[in-house]
């Protein structure tokens, strides 16, 4: 059966996030005024994205950034030509050893977080999803035939990459310059960009800096529950980057909140301080006629109370469920006004084996169930990382 709504009503992420929780594949056209997009999905993870018409085909992305030449690129065209079923033009290349395995994923990955970046800032439209078995996609078109990535990526990942995308180009045209896409080729199995330790004595890389977080208690968690796929270079990537501006611990604090926006609704942090919980920062919190972030910040709950917050707090675990009807959870849901949710998260920032934030999200008003929550559990483990090198640079010698 299709699944067919108006963007106004659920916004391209949250379709995403449906879609990939309840591991569907099939089709996701989306359309606005005249133009009209295609998502493929193959078990909750997206494979495919494109446009209809008037963007870049896959061959002529990698000629324009010197991937391959205009020569190799015809070569392999005419190839695809003469072979039925017509085979996948990466998968060709790949084939006569023009273009390396990796590099291919990393370009289509790449193409897809654009068309997503786009589909993001759709207010306004239609949409309707189709399942069926995944035959991917459209062989109409060259991006149809050609944009599909060997391995999917994760809908909330990929989600959250274009979103970061979109934010940089918007970024760079406020300050009035020319967003251009870095067209350099990056050798595949190029190291990432090392990054510094506070004190200055030691560098190491994304790679060695996730290795040494997964030895952690909370790490060992995160792992046991995600595996190899808690490791995605790119879902990294895509957590290290914007830490590496964050210099104090509000900064830090709002990385994780710009983050965490993108998985629930409404959420708020909170900070341990002297055996108590209290409210720091909020967003999607509405109260009639008063000031969210003021009764946030007039938040206190006690560390030891029966409360998902001072629990998460105490014992350093993940909580994702409903809340337990205790007196101090109703506390905390009438400070942020609402019904109980249909489910709630909360999530631990650790340092030096103490608590010293808890996040807590859910998606009031709405009664939706949240998405997945692997990219914030990584931010939050990453963040720990960060605040800790924010403290130890604010202790160091001046």
């Amino acid at each position: 059966m299709a699944f067919i709504g108006t963007l106004d009503a659920m916004p391209v992420p949250d379709i995403l996030q449906t879609l990939s929780m309840l591991r569907r594949s099939g089709r996701l056209t989306v359309q606005k005024d005249t133009t009209r997009a295609f998502v493929v999905i193959r078990d909750g993870d997206i494979v495919s994205a494109f446009f209809a018409a008037g963007h870049e085909t896959l061959g002529e992305v990698l000629v324009r950034r010197r991937f391959i030449t205009e020569q190799e690129l015809q070569m392999a065209l005419e190839v695809q030509q003469h072979l039925q079923p017509p085979p996948l033009l990466g998968a060709i290349l790949v084939d006569m050893n023009i273009l390396d395995p990796t590099l291919l994923q990393r370009i289509l990955t790449e193409v897809v977080q654009r068309v997503l970046a786009e589909l993001v800032t759709w207010t306004n439209g239609d949409f309707r999803f189709n399942p069926d078995s995944p035959g991917l996609a459209d062989t109409s078109t060259p991006a149809g035939r050609d944009h599909v990535l060997p391995a999917g990526i994760r809908a909330d990942q990929a989600i959250l990459q274009a979103v970061g995308l979109m934010e940089q180009e918007q970024r760079t045209r406020s300050e009035g310059g020319t967003w251009q896409e870095d067209v350099s080729p990056v050798p595949a199995e190029a190291e990432p960009e090392p990054l510094a330790l506070a004190d200055g004595n030691e560098v190491l890389s994304e790679k060695h800096v996730l290795e040494a977080l997964l030895l952690s208690k909370r790490g060992q968690e995160y792992a046991a529950r995600y595996g190899e796929t808690g490791r995605d270079p790119l879902l990294l990537r895509s957590i290290v980057e914007p830490f590496r501006s964050a210099t104090s611990v509000p900064e830090t604090s709002l990385v994780i909140m710009q983050h965490a926006s993108s998985v629930v609704s409404r959420g708020v942090l909170f900070a341990v301080r002297d055996r108590q919980l209290q409210g720091v920062g909020q967003f999607g919190v509405q109260l009639h006629g008063l000031p969210a972030s003021e009764r946030v910040r007039n938040t206190r709950i006690p560390l030891d109370a029966p409360c998902v917050i001072g629990a998460v707090a105490r014992y350093q675990r993940v909580f994702r469920g409903q809340l337990a009807p205790t007196p101090w959870n109703e506390f905390l849901l009438g400070q942020l006004g609402g019904a109980p949710p249909a489910e709630a998260i909360a999530l631990p920032l650790v340092v030096k084996n103490r608590a010293v934030l808890v996040f807590y999200g859910d998606n009031l008003p709405s009664l939706k169930h949240i998405g997945p929550t692997m990219a914030l559990e990584l931010l939050m483990l990453y963040g720990a990382y960060a605040l800790e090198r924010c403290l130890v640079g604010a202790s160091g010698p001046h």
